[in-house]
């Protein structure tokens, strides 16, 4: 049996770690988690000591790898326990391994890779051929080893290891609304998105957009409900609606289930037939990438694929069925100018969007958009994952409306005042009020009471400074 601890920066409940979680378990294996930002004054490295984990496993993007390489160099100088590297980033650039602190990166899919590798430590054998596995040796050489097929049964494999979060973090554990996954893999080709790399990197090793069967959803929730406080369901699925038995999982779930539950979909993929049946299973809200307002932006930058037209006609269906709608999007995108921006909450305002989850654009390695972005000369510095990493002629402006951005799709009749007010110095007050509304559209489209988001939001804003904080500074 080998022991494993995984390691992330803040209070979250990660599905990928689940997954592996209960797949090592399932296999034998000892798996215990570690999130920093809960260990208060403690001395981490202290903590991680006294768990001592033959395997210290992190899941990073290019978003949060960098506190995780932080943690790991401080623990190489003090131990010698074995540190493996998994998710996006290291997936799409695997010569991540080069950096100090990294022993092995895992490749693509990683249950079967990190079973195998648990494995070999227990019967102490060579982990250099492990397929998945990217190895660095004492001496500084690299195996790199290729790809082992993909799991293209996804009901073979156990139900998520929830209990890994729920166990010792009460806060997930009773919140109302829970996440269960439907699919693996997405066939868009969507320029700001990993998923394009993921699936030529596959090619050949499988099918690769899979999903579960409606049984195994619904026993999934069923047995979630039997353990664990549930009165909402989020379905978490790059697009609900492209299951191919959706229709037998909607009645199936209506049937078995029957809470209010809230997932993901594309406005290409919806019709009239689709959204009367999620309206009557149960359908609260739906989140919808429209990214930009700007058809030029929208496709020819991000290659979304999806006219003006096509989102407009959904949109009134949804609003003709009774089913609000979120809309993701993103400001600061590359060449976006600010009229662009503004024009793109005027067009989320006009198809009535219910609610928006904005972000500012963050270059992430390995996608079509990097590329276009090193190719064109775009970048701000060597900014990987990071909100100024693209460069804007109207930073200011822009950052200021991203803030004010509810407010303006909420209330289009301010505009012309919110364009003046852009214009202003970044303030606290314009951070508070993106605050309220992001977590007010939070509370909203996953049927949390009022109590309940005001927990939540006070845990995440607590723990949005530690992300900030070194781990050398957490030590002392």
């Amino acid at each position: 049996m080998a022991k494993v601890l995984f390691i992330q920066d803040v209070l979250f409940e990660y599905q990928g770690i689940e997954a592996l979680s209960a797949f090592l378990k399932s296999k034998g294996h000892d798996v215990s988690l570690l999130v920093l930002s809960e260990t208060g004054d403690w001395n981490i490295v202290r903590e991680i000591k006294r768990a001592a984990p033959d395997v210290l496993a992190f899941s990073v993007t290019s978003y949060n790898y960098e506190q995780a390489l932080e943690l790991s160099s401080t623990l190489k100088k003090t131990s010698g326990v074995l540190s493996v590297f998994g998710g996006a980033h290291p997936t799409c650039f695997p010569e991540f391994i080069r950096t100090e602190g990294v022993d092995v990166i895992c490749r693509g899919e990683g249950e079967e890779a990190f079973a195998e590798l648990c494995g070999a430590l227990d019967k102490k054998e060579d982990i250099g051929g492990i397929l998945n596995l990217w190895v660095k040796g004492p001496d500084g050489a690299i195996r790199r080893n290729g790809l082992r097929p993909l799991i293209e049964d996804l009901d073979s494999m156990p139900f998520y290891d929830r209990d890994i979060y729920f166990g010792q973090y009460p806060l997930l554990r009773d919140l109302s609304n829970k996440r269960f996954l439907v699919q693996r893999g997405c066939p868009y080709s969507c320029s700001f998105c990993f998923n394009h790399s993921f699936r030529e990197m596959y090619g050949g090793l499988g099918k690769f957009v899979r999903f579960r069967s409606p049984g195994n959803i619904v026993r999934e929730i069923e047995r979630v409900r039997s353990l664990y406080p549930l009165k909402s369901v989020s379905f978490n699925a790059d697009s609900f609606t492209l299951h191919p038995q959706f229709l037998e999982l909607l009645a199936l779930y209506r049937e078995r289930v029957g809470l209010p539950f809230f997932s993901n979909a594309r406005f290409n993929e919806l019709d009239g037939e689709k959204i009367a049946a999620l309206k009557e299973a149960g359908c609260s809200y739906l989140a919808i990438g429209v990214e930009s307002g700007s058809e030029r932006i929208r496709n020819g930058i991000l290659h979304r694929n999806m006219s003006d037209s096509v989102i407009t006609g959904n949109a009134a269906l949804l609003k003709k069925h009774g089913i609000p709608f979120s809309s993701y999007v993103m400001l600061g995108l590359p060449t976006e100018t600010l009229e662009e921006a503004v024009k793109t909450l005027e067009f989320l305002s006009a198809i009535g969007s219910d609610t928006i989850m904005p972000s500012i654009y963050k270059p992430l390695v390995g996608t079509g958009l990097w590329d276009f972005m090193r190719q064109n000369d775009l970048f701000d510095g060597a900014a990987v994952g990071k909100e100024d990493g693209v460069k804007l002629p109207d930073r200011r402006e822009l950052f200021n409306l991203y803030k004010l951005s509810h407010v303006a799709v909420r209330f289009p009749r301010l505009m012309p005042l919110i364009k003046k007010l852009i214009k202003l110095p970044e303030n606290p007050l314009f951070q508070l009020i993106f605050y309220y509304n992001t977590f007010a559209a939070a509370r909203v489209s996953r049927n949390m009471d009022f109590w309940e988001m005001l927990r939540l939001s006070w845990k995440l804003l607590k723990t949005m400074n530690f992300k900030n904080r070194s781990v050398e500074a957490r030590r002392r």
